[in-house]
């Protein structure tokens, strides 16, 4: 991934779902030099989540990070 956000805009990272952020944690925040901000997974699997409010408090962020250019 370092390659890649060296040579974009990327400031932010996101994960979704648990094992996502686990994986890019472990692999990839430190040659990155980014860590991860998780966000809840959006699979139907998940669907009981998504109607809770933080489902959309943790979701906001990206758009807060959008509207930060």
């Amino acid at each position: 991934f370092k390659p890649i956000i060296d040579a974009s805009a990327i400031t932010t990272v996101f994960t979704t779902g648990h094992k996502a952020t686990e994986l890019y944690t472990s692999l990839c925040a430190a040659e990155a030099g980014l860590p991860t901000i998780y966000l809840p997974s959006t699979s139907p699997a998940n669907r009981s989540q998504q109607a809770k409010p933080i489902f959309k408090e943790l979701w906001a962020e990206v758009g807060k990070c959008l509207n930060n250019d």
